[in-house]
């Protein structure tokens, strides 16, 4: 990577781990978790208002992923599996209060 302070990235690699995304950060050889970066040229409101071009949004919707958050759901059968499972070992609470 020579000694560019900001070198360009040809490969990037990430690693999704409980709706957790990482990046390898190939300087400090590992990877990071990246939750704090903003984009440093919206310094201002009307900087924001005006937005990015489609090029940049599908750089970004490639590092970063589609801005939306996808939980797995249960199926049917493994809710009520769980929902038997839970009510022989005595951990569901009946009745009247």
């Amino acid at each position: 990577m020579d000694d560019d302070p900001d070198p360009i990235l040809h490969d990037l690699r990430t690693l999704n781990y409980r709706y957790v995304r990482f990046y390898f950060h190939p300087l400090v050889d590992k990877f990071l978790l990246c939750n704090g970066w903003k984009d440093p040229l919206w310094s201002d409101v009307r900087a924001i208002r005006v937005g990015i071009d489609s090029e940049e949004k599908s750089h970004r919707d490639l590092v970063f992923g589609s801005n939306l958050i996808d939980i797995e759901q249960k199926s049917i059968s493994r809710l009520l599996v769980d929902e038997v499972s839970a009510h022989q070992n005595g951990w569901l609470i009946t009745g009247s209060y």
